[in-house]
């Protein structure tokens, strides 16, 4: 699935007034513009000045009206070559003085020609790869003058490999690095730029520097607003929106820690979503491991009681680390003592169950629950919580609906 709704793109937002006003355009070669060098025989006319002598003139001034004339044309003339050269000299000043981040090169050039192949396309792709985020992108390298932020003239950077690190590791936050071009990423990166002819390095280099921004900018806006739309799930819904903040980021990147720390930020910081994180690794490495035993129907098992169901029951607890308070010799192991009450209890608090030491049909229920499906319900949590506001705010409600409970903060 893609952000905004399941199973299509992402949602990108529109640059206009989120990125900083740039002009942008084309310096223009010095002398190639027909004003700046007028020549002597087009020189335009000059008002006031009569070219032929008045009736009633004697030749002598007729002849000086024409020099007077002529001397005042080409004086026109010599100020507009002056001015030509002038303009041509200060274009060329302008030039030598433009930082080295803002000279065209061979890398910038075809970035900006495969941006505007980009723009023509439909629908917008870089060889097989969609670009989610093509308009996005188009007005933001515009306006940076079509520097390039994950490669060099030289091949990709070091924050071009972490950023294709951090997506293979998009499962931790309940995401799939399929849906940011892992796959395609990580073919290009072997890639070995350094034998290709310039112009051919340079397109190849562009066409890698695109779908890298694009995987950035996906990433980044899943991490900060949710992979789904909540208001296509809720209509009530009012998600705050937080997208103009990923292309800052974007700007922003230099180095691998830039990469890092931007992704960081981008994810939500309350400690349930970390909490959930580390939660949905625990379940993996259990369903690794071949996952807990189902306990058997039968009886409510209580304090006091002896069955064999209860030698699964405390194998599936000690699953939560409940192993100190289930030490209990193994001649006991279907015995329900004191300390195997006491991880009844601790797991119906952790799984918002009422808390009564007993294991009836709603706890035995609660036990019997797979691996998997856990895990399942934590990355649907994880997804909620980045539909919640970066911050809540110093006081605010939690309801949590499947225990039936409410806390104020």
């Amino acid at each position: 699935m893609h952000p905004c709704e399941s199973g299509v793109p992402p949602r990108p937002s529109s640059l206009e007034a989120s990125l900083p006003d740039k002009p942008v355009g084309r310096r223009t070669e010095c002398c190639r513009n027909p004003a700046h060098l007028i020549p002597f025989n087009q020189s335009p006319p000059i008002e006031g000045v009569v070219m032929s002598p008045k009736a009633g003139e004697g030749t002598s001034q007729a002849i000086q009206s024409e020099e007077r004339v002529f001397f005042v044309n080409s004086r026109q003339v010599f100020n507009h070559v002056v001015i030509g050269v002038l303009v041509c000299l200060g274009i060329g000043l302008r030039s030598e003085s433009l930082p080295a981040s803002e000279i065209p090169t061979d890398l910038s050039a075809a970035l900006r020609d495969s941006l505007e192949a980009l723009n023509r396309s439909r629908p917008s792709r870089i060889g097989n790869e969609p670009v989610y985020a093509a308009k996005d992108l188009i007005i933001f390298y515009s306006r940076r003058g079509y520097r390039p932020v994950w490669v060099s003239d030289n091949g990709p950077t070091e924050a071009a490999r972490t950023l294709s690190t951090a997506l293979k590791q998009a499962y931790r936050q309940g995401l799939s690095s399929l849906d940011y071009h892992d796959i395609a990423i990580s073919q290009w990166l072997k890639r070995p730029f350094a034998d290709l002819q310039p112009q051919v390095r340079a397109r190849q280099l562009a066409g890698l520097e695109i779908i890298l921004s694009d995987a950035f900018v996906n990433f980044g806006n899943h991490l900060s607003n949710g992979k789904v739309d909540p208001v296509a799930i809720y209509p009530q819904w009012l998600p705050e929106k937080k997208k103009p903040e990923v292309f800052a980021f974007l700007s922003g990147i230099r180095t691998a820690g830039d990469v890092r720390a931007a992704l960081e930020a981008l994810a939500p910081a309350s400690d349930g979503y970390r909490r959930g994180i580390v939660e949905a690794e625990r379940l993996r490495q259990v369903i690794a491991s071949g996952g807990w035993p189902a306990i058997p129907p039968g009886k409510t098992l209580r304090r006091g009681d002896q069955s064999p169901r209860i030698v699964p029951l405390r194998k599936r607890l000690s699953f939560e680390g409940f192993n100190s308070e289930m030490n209990t010799p193994k001649d006991r192991a279907s015995l329900f003592d004191e300390g195997l009450e006491k991880a009844v209890l601790q797991f119906q608090y952790r799984y918002g169950l009422s808390p009564d030491g007993v294991v009836g049909r709603t706890t035995l229920t609660a036990l019997n629950r797979t691996p998997q499906d856990l895990l399942e319900t934590v990355l649907v949590n994880l997804e909620r919580w980045r539909w919640l506001p970066r911050d809540l705010g110093r006081r605010y409600i939690m309801v949590n609906p499947a225990a039936f409970s409410l806390d104020v903060f």
